[in-house]
């Protein structure tokens, strides 16, 4: 059987690369995603502790100015929460386009990859074919000489 050469290997090559380097970019963007949504986290629940220790002091009869300077603590907290949701809020629309980018590199390539199937396919087929057609060549020589040797040794045998 000769062996399978598809045209477009080469393109195919490129775009499982291309492929790759779109996978690797959404690791990273998502990465940094991760990382802000610690960010955001982090600052969430330092704003929440704030609030509790505000509480906390007030209950306990703190004086004014020292829960006035908690209370710019937390309006100091709430603007690094926001920032940090800010922060995280721009960070989803390069991600969106990173995975549609990632979307359409596996579309390319598994457009090719399904092309490539089918003329690999299309080759087995006809290799395939055309050994059949050997072997019912070989047995169609192989019984006509049977059927000679079988006659020649009938009229030897007869005469």
């Amino acid at each position: 059987m000769k062996r399978f050469s598809f045209r477009l290997d080469g393109l195919l090559k490129i775009r499982r690369f291309e492929l790759d380097r779109a996978a690797a970019a959404l690791n990273e963007v998502e990465a940094e995603r991760s990382r802000r949504q610690e960010k955001v986290d982090q600052a969430e629940a330092k704003l929440e502790q704030g609030r509790v220790f505000l509480a906390e002091d007030a209950a306990a009869g703190a004086d004014g100015e020292y829960l006035a300077m908690r209370a710019d603590g937390i309006s100091s907290g709430r603007f690094a929460c926001l920032s940090a949701q800010r922060s995280l809020n721009e960070l989803a629309e390069q991600l969106r386009i990173t995975r549609e980018r990632v979307a359409r590199a596996r579309v390319g390539v598994r457009s090719i990859e399904r092309l490539r199937e089918k003329k690999e396919t299309a080759h087995r087929q006809d290799a395939l074919a055309e050994e059949q057609s050997e072997i019912e060549e070989l047995a169609r020589t192989a019984g006509r000489t049977f059927e000679q040797g079988a006659t020649e040794n009938a009229e030897r045998s007869a005469g």
